[in-house]
């Protein structure tokens, strides 16, 4: 916890869905609920732009976190989530990532350890349990025999498949 008390946050790869993540903290740290720290991003153009919306510090290497945080949202691509997780994990730091957690289920399995071993958290992105549309139908769908889920959006192939990232 910082020198005020509340739990300090950072949101790590603010492209597309880490820039929801960087506008919830700020969203929390407006309402004084946490202390955000700063958004990351290997491109300094996109940290420093999301890091000036938010009134927060901006960092291309999330290596400068590290010792600064109590709990971050890893939003990068997912060949470095294991990296990353494990790194603030065993730091102690609570971590939430986006999914697919990880490249294999080695990689989630040393996720998961090094989270178990330091007593901090791990929680995966499923945030569509928590959308307020889902909340509404919990009660009223209670015996579910299937569902089917359609995306109305384009698949957002460049993000998407991405399998490299200079973080």
């Amino acid at each position: 916890m910082g020198e005020n008390g509340k739990l300090r946050v950072a949101a790590i790869g603010v492209g597309s869905p880490g820039r929801h993540h960087a506008r919830n903290y700020a969203e929390l740290a407006a309402e004084g609920r946490v202390e955000m720290i700063g958004v990351c991003d290997p491109s300094a153009e996109t940290a420093a732009q999301i890091g000036s919306s938010h009134g927060c510090d901006h960092f291309t290497d999330w290596h400068d976190l590290l010792g600064k945080v109590d709990a971050v949202s890893i939003a990068t691509p997912t060949e470095t989530h294991c990296e990353i997780a494990c790194a603030f994990l065993e730091s102690g730091v609570n971590v939430l990532v986006e999914k697919p957690i990880a490249l294999t289920l080695d990689e989630a399995d040393k996720m998961i350890a090094a989270a178990e071993r330091s007593g901090a958290t791990l929680m995966v992105g499923q945030l569509e349990r928590y959308n307020p549309a889902m909340v509404a139908l919990r009660p009223h769908v209670t015996r579910p025999l299937y569902f089917e889920i359609h995306r109305v959006s384009p698949f957002p192939i460049a993000r998407s498949m991405s399998m490299s990232c200079p973080m």
